[in-house]
C-alpha cells in the first residue's frame, strides 16, 4: 500500500537524516546551551509534521486490520529498532502518537497482543505522557 510504503520511507530518511547530522555541525556544537547543535535542528520537526500527515492520510484510507497492524507496529518498534541513531530517538519516542489514528483499524487480538508488548517495553513509571495514551488507545 503506497500510503504505508511513504510513512516507511518518512521514517528511513529521517533516521539517515539523523545519521548524516553531526557531520554538520562542529564538534560541540550547542554543547552547555551555546549555539545551535544537531538536537535543534529543525529537521526534526520536519520529520514529525511529515510522519504525522502521513500517519493520518493512511488512517483516511481505512486500512484493513492487517494493514493497520502492520502500521502501528512499525511506528511503535521505530525508537527501539534505531537505538544506535541517539539523536533519532528521542523524536522517534515523542512520534509514536502519530499511531493513534490507526489503532482503531486493529482488530481487537492485535490491539491486545501490541498492547502487552508495549506495557513491558514502556512501564508506567517510564512512559512519556504521549506513551499513556498510546496505551490507553490500544485498550480500544
Amino acid at each position: 500500500m503506497k500510503e504505508l510504503d511513504d510513512l516507511k520511507k518518512c521514517f528511513g530518511d529521517y533516521v539517515e537524516y539523523t545519521a548524516s547530522l553531526r557531520k554538520q555541525y562542529a564538534p560541540g556544537a550547542g554543547l552547555l546551551g551555546f549555539g545551535r547543535g544537531p538536537k535543534d535542528d529543525p529537521g526534526h520537526m520536519k520529520f514529525y509534521d511529515d510522519a504525522k500527515a502521513l500517519a493520518e492520510t493512511l488512517a483516511a484510507t481505512e486500512p484493513s486490520p492487517e494493514i493497520a497492524a502492520e502500521a502501528v507496529e512499525f511506528i511503535l518498534h521505530a525508537e527501539e529498532e534505531n537505538q544506535k541513531y541517539d539523536l533519532a530517538v528521542w523524536m522517534l519516542m515523542a512520534a509514536q502518537g502519530i499511531a493513534i489514528p490507526l489503532i482503531p483499524y486493529l482488530k481487537p487480538e492485535d490491539a491486545a497482543r501490541i498492547r502487552d508488548w508495549y506495557g513491558r517495553r514502556y512501564p508506567r513509571h517510564k512512559r512519556l505522557p504521549i506513551q499513556n495514551e498510546v496505551f490507553k488507545a490500544l485498550g480500544l
